[in-house]
């Protein structure tokens, strides 16, 4: 199951469709994906604040409504509570037990964390991966496509091959 936190500046920034059809639905599926939210839902709060000046993120929200649920809900500390702040969003995202993913508009958001290598930074002593909107349209399509092929060619996604000699 891969649980990602979703920081607000990412639903504020979509304005296009390739954004909510690719990082956003896949949440809505029948698939392992899960939207890590804080235990008090301010996390939830704060998209349905988003989603009353979007109507896509509107109707995301409500496609996320049905049961069984794309939300996870991760128990942090009380010591950070304001949802208006992105530590509360790396708080979550350390708290999640296995993968600790968030995804953000632009990596411009982080500025005062560094990136150590890749997509890493580090809070509070932990090594969060830290995906933007373009790489997260990466991450989200290689989730679910495990395939193991031995002895074979394979085209996919509308490649050809040609001249195969066994």
């Amino acid at each position: 199951m891969g649980i990602y936190v979703i920081a607000p500046c990412l639903l504020k920034g979509i304005r296009e469709k390739l954004y909510l059809t690719e990082v956003l639905i896949p949440f809505t599926q029948q698939n392992s994906l899960k939207i890590g939210i804080d235990s008090q839902n301010k996390i939830l709060n704060k998209y349905s604040e988003i989603g009353q000046m979007n109507p896509g993120i509107a109707s995301w929200l409500h496609l996320m409504s049905y049961e069984p649920s794309s939300f996870e809900k991760i128990d942090i500390p009380n010591e950070l509570s304001d949802p208006e702040d992105l530590k509360f969003y790396l708080k979550v995202c350390k708290c999640v037990v296995q993968q600790k993913k968030l995804i953000v508009f632009s990596h411009q958001s982080l500025d005062g964390y560094p990136f150590q290598e890749g997509n890493l930074i580090e809070f509070e002593g932990t090594h969060l991966f830290v995906f933007d909107r373009d790489e997260a349209i990466v991450e989200l399509s290689m989730k679910g496509n495990n395939i193991t092929i031995n002895d074979a060619i394979i085209a996919t996604n509308g490649s050809t091959i040609t001249r195969v000699r066994k």
